[in-house]
């Protein structure tokens, strides 16, 4: 692919050009033959944005190297080609007497002294940066004879580089970054500069070295890999253009590294025009030059992946290519702190604010005893059980709790940040695994100068990117931007999921609601469930299609059904299973909805699968998905996201749908947050025939009762299908998990009196009654003696295998050995290490040595016979996580996916491996929730499908009940 790739440009390096630059220069040709007079005019700038500025309120041009203030007198040129205007060559009147670039000589008292006899107080300038002795550097003023007053200055040139801090001395505090940028400690931004630290800096042109190093960022400490690639930032071409981008390969090693092959994977606007030697040198850097063409409007991007040894790493270059033409009609558009996409002045239905109690954010910072005395004496509500009468005031209450730990983790977020600039925008670099990267776009943000502090500029996060974050601020922000300084950032969530949440409890009383939030006694009605002619999956099992005919019976339909899937169990299959028979109904309309974008792309794309066209399902879904690229491509083509105008507006990046075209699909899909986006376009409440919710068990009540209120309260089924002895919702305050939010309306119900089990009224059913609640007990996932395991501990017995002995997975095991691990019929085992506990600094995580270097043992060992790919390992500290996955690198290991219990739901393979981790000798206290949790333990047990090591310190954890009971199935 390279070769074609290459000899595609071989007219750049003395060969014949290729019949696309012949083309090319045709083109260039004939639009300079088409040119017109140049008309020079005088005016007066009248308007002055981030990229953009206006002449006379007539004529505007983009802004490049120059900075224009509203007021300046200038020179232009008025060009006239294809009936378009084009501005060029716009200098202030009497440019040539206003700049002088020069060479700093000294700086001393705060008096500046540059070549050429130029001499200023610093104090009486406006400083882009901070100048050092020996920086080249333009100054801006007025230089007439026997006159000179300097009233700016800025670097002659500067440029952004990432690279690795290469030599650091303590002594002198003063570093190389790449091996060719000067810096020193000050100009590191909020860290200590580190050998083999990975930076982001401003790189400016001096004379005693090729290039000094402002505004330092850290992006990720002390790194040790093998190799570092450099990332390139997103940036923007004109229709037209080109750019040569240089991505530089660093062999951070001490030995030779031997690059495999690298692919490039783009269409042609993205070619490669050099590529370096095979073999780096250690500490050697190898430069693969890029060249990316700017031949039609949109974004393009291009990946590179690179093969050293066993090593695997992509690179992605992404950039826009403007019309010109498109650029001048945006310009008035911009508006300060304005959201990245259009958002109308008026919509349908306006929902409540729902702000936060007054002090409530003050009270629960601690969130310890005391305060959740406090919150009781505010609100009483929070007392009783839920019930019908609190439930409201109940509900809004816990979202507030919710909202307050929020809000006080965002204000630690605060920090002064260099703010680099980038077309319209500015964006800031953040450290690797930092807590900057749970921000969202659409959170915003408040930055203020340190040498103005009265002056705050109010922005938007428009983009949250791997180590970077873009921000669109007021367009003054940049007449008095200079660069290497930092900038205090304030953070400020955005309210409109929690406000979606607060909408949708008070639409419980609205609606009319609290019969299927608070179902009592169900009708004697028999029980007679409907013939289906043709199941269109025949493998179901006996649950899986009582369930179906169940739900098809409509037998007391004002209550809500439970599909209860356990691990392995089929929910998905049973759910798209209902949801074609459903949708033979003419009358019937469907909405089916899930926590996450990952499950509704599952259901979606399972359905076409089985025979749905995409234009019978529609795929609603916000903004952020189609940015990430992280929609299912089989769904693609069936995605929209939900309009608030009543028309489609122009030149929308993303495909979007009206209300008036919403519901006429048969089945509607997408997750609970972008659901709540109806009924802020008026979109009619009790419209839809059935709600299914999967995955019912991750989310909270108020995120479960958002697409309710779409559902018509007498004719109408709600169905939740997941697993409430698995992963609850994801909730981030101690009090409010304390006064029951961290139980979903799944879990609530099932403990409620006609949900729980009665073995005596339904024996043929294991205790449940179908008309409202199916068990699936069949697990297709594991071996016996694995699913023997979590059946008795998690699920009362209920569980059977449908592998056996003679099944490929039982094939698999006998194959696998282990030293000192007999595994003859054995799928479940514990290795004893008796290791220790650590945290670092700063960090309440931690990590086990021992454990580590035992798990390293053990994939040797098991990658004689499975794959990488086959392989998990859970761990519940996130600290663990990173140093196993970094040990493995510094090995030039390939990697299994190692996580979290939370990353791995859902999730299986054929060897998982489970690192306890935690080791005290003191085991007074017990042990800690993070390992006996039991939701938490039945979903890390409950992955393999062949073989579970569990690593860790068998005497430790047995001191807790349920790890006792665990250890004895691994005997």
């Amino acid at each position: 692919m390279l070769e074609t790739l290459t000899s595609a440009l071989a007219g750049l390096f003395g060969r014949p050009p290729s019949p696309v630059e012949e083309e090319d220069d045709i083109v260039r040709d004939y639009y300079a033959s088409r040119k017109k007079d140049q008309l020079e005019r005088t005016g007066v700038i009248t308007y002055v944005a981030c990229n953009s500025a206006e002449i006379d309120h007539s004529y505007v041009f983009p802004l490049e190297t120059d900075r224009f203030r509203i007021g300046d007198r200038v020179v232009f040129k008025v060009c006239h080609s294809f009936g378009n205007v084009e501005i060029r060559e716009v200098r202030r009147a009497g440019q040539d007497d206003r700049n002088v670039d020069g060479k700093v000589v000294s700086i001393e008292n705060g008096l500046c002294r540059v070549s050429g006899g130029y001499e200023f107080d610093m104090s009486s300038v406006i400083a882009d940066f901070k100048p050092m002795v020996g920086d080249y550097v333009s100054l801006e003023g007025r230089f007439a004879e026997g006159c000179c007053m300097v009233e700016r200055i800025s670097p002659k040139s500067s440029r952004f580089v990432t690279g690795l801090i290469t030599e650091y001395d303590k002594t002198s505090e003063t570093g190389f970054i790449a091996g060719e940028i000067f810096f020193t400690k000050s100009d590191c931004v909020g860290f200590t500069p580190a050998v083999r630290s990975s930076v982001f800096c401003t790189a400016l042109e001096c004379s005693d070295h090729p290039y000094r190093a402002i505004g330092i960022t850290l992006l990720y400490k002390n790194s040790r890999k093998k190799v570092e690639i450099s990332i390139m930032p997103f940036f923007k071409l004109k229709l037209g253009e080109s750019k040569y981008v240089d991505l530089k390969v660093t062999n951070c090693s001490k030995d030779s590294l031997e690059v495999g092959h690298v692919e490039l994977f783009s269409m042609d606007d993205v070619r490669m025009v050099s590529e370096p030697e095979n073999q780096i040198l250690p500490g050697g850097v190898a430069t693969y030059t890029i060249l990316c063409l700017g031949k039609k409007p949109g974004n393009t991007s291009a990946t590179l992946n690179w093969t050293f040894n066993h090593i695997k790493i992509r690179r992605t270059i992404r950039y826009e290519t403007i019309d010109e033409t498109s650029l001048k009609n945006k310009i008035r558009l911009t508006l300060p702190g304005r959201n990245k996409f259009t958002i109308p002045k008026y919509v349908n239905v306006k929902m409540k604010v729902y702000a936060l109690p007054s002090g409530l954010v003050d009270v629960v910072v601690r969130e310890d005893l005391a305060a959740m005395q406090k919150v009781m004496e505010m609100h009483p509500c929070l007392i009783p059980e839920l019930n019908k009468d609190n439930y409201v005031d109940k509900m809004h209450t816990l979202l507030f709790l919710e909202e307050a730990k929020c809000v006080n983790d965002v204000k630690l977020l605060t920090k002064d940040f260099c703010l680099y600039p980038k077309d319209d925008t500015v964006y800031l670099v953040y450290e690797a695994d930092s807590p900057y990267s749970n921000l969202m776009p659409g959170d915003s943000v408040i930055v203020s100068k340190p040498w103005d502090a009265e002056k705050r500029y109010e922005g938007k996060i428009w983009d949250v990117l791997p180590s970077q974050i873009i921000l669109k601020l007021h367009d003054e922000f940049m007449n008095d931007y200079r660069q290497g300084a930092c900038y205090t950032v304030e953070f400020i969530l955005n309210r409109t999921p929690m406000r979606k949440r607060h909408f949708a409890v008070d639409a419980v009383y609205k609606y009319d609601l609290l019969r299927r939030v608070f179902p009592t006694v169900l009708t004697s009605d028999a029980f007679e469930p409907p013939c289906v002619k043709i199941w269109y999956n025949s493998l179901l099992n006996g649950e899986q299609k009582r369930a179906v005919e169940s739900i098809l019976s409509q037998k007391n339909k004002t209550y809500p059904y439970i599909i209860c899937g356990p691990p392995g169990t089929g929910k998905t299959v049973t759910v798209v299973e209902l949801i074609l028979q459903l949708c033979q109904d003419p009358l019937s309309r469907l909405m089916v909805v899930a926590p996450t974008n990952s499950a509704i792309d599952l259901i979606g794309v399972k359905l076409l699968e089985a025979g749905l066209t995409k234009e019978d399902l529609i795929r609603l879904c916000s903004y952020s998905p189609f940015r990430l690229g992280s929609i299912s491509s089989s769904l693609i083509d069936a995605s929209y996201v939900p309009s608030l105008f009543e028309e489609i507006p122009n030149k929308e990046p993303v495909p979007i749908v009206t209300r008036n075209n919403i519901g006429v699909h048969k089945v509607t899909l997408g997750t609970m947050q972008c659901i709540g986006t109806l009924s802020a376009i008026g979109f009619p409440g009790g419209y839809f025939t059935h709600v299914i919710v999967d995955e019912a068990g991750q989310a909270t009540e108020p995120e479960t009762l958002i697409p309710l209120s779409f559902l018509d309260k007498e004719n109408a089924q709600f169905i939740l299908a997941g697993d409430p002895n698995q992963l609850g919702p994801v909730v981030m305050s101690r009090l409010s998990r304390m006064f029951g939010f961290k139980d979903s309306f799944l879990a609530r119900l099932s403990r409620m009196k006609p949900y729980s089990k009665d073995i005596e009224k339904h024996p043929d059913t294991l205790g449940y009654d179908r008309r409202i609640m199916t068990q699936l007990v069949i697990n297709y996932r594991a071996l016996p003696k694995l699913v023997k395991m979590t059946s008795d501990i998690f699920y009362q017995g209920e569980l059977k295998p449908y592998l056996n002995d003679e099944s490929i997975e039982a094939d698999l095991l006998r194959k696998i050995t282990l030293e000192n691990v007999h595994l003859v019929n054995k799928s479940l085992v514990f290795i004893d290490v008796e290791g220790v506990e650590e945290q670092v600094k700063d960090s309440w995580s931690y990590f086990n040595r021992a454990e580590i270097a035992k798990i390293l043992l053990l994939l040797n060992e098991l990658y004689e016979v499975v794959t990488p790919d086959q392989i998990g390992i859970i761990t519940p500290y996130a600290l663990q996580s990173k140093m196993i996955s970094k040990r493995l690198e510094s090995l030039n290991v390939y990697s299994p996916k190692v996580g979290s219990v939370e990353e791995f739901q859902g999730a299986e393979r054929d060897v998982m491996i489970f690192s306890i981790v935690r080791s005290s000798r003191d085991i007074s206290r017990g042990l800690p929730e993070f390992i006996t949790e039991r939701n938490k333990m039945n979903v890390a047990l409950s992955r393999a499908r062949v073989l579970n090591i569990i690593v860790g310190n068998k005497q430790y954890v047995s001191c807790n009940q349920l790890w006792q009971t665990i250890c004895k199935y691994c005997e």
